[in-house]
């Protein structure tokens, strides 16, 4: 599945590929960063977390 060209060696390129941008994609609160606040928005689709809960 990594091996996108079929040479049976994974680069480097092809192993980082399927991680490209998943700050980009996952980052909800737009800061740059992968926090528990971003994790907690994209399972419960953007809602903020209720600390009181």
């Amino acid at each position: 599945m990594l091996d996108t060209d079929g040479n049976s060696v994974i680069t480097r390129a092809e192993y980082d590929r399927p991680l490209a941008n998943i700050v980009e994609r996952l980052d909800r609160n737009q800061d740059g960063g992968l926090s528990m606040s971003d994790r907690w928005r994209h399972r419960y689709g953007g809602k903020e977390r209720d600390d009181d809960d």
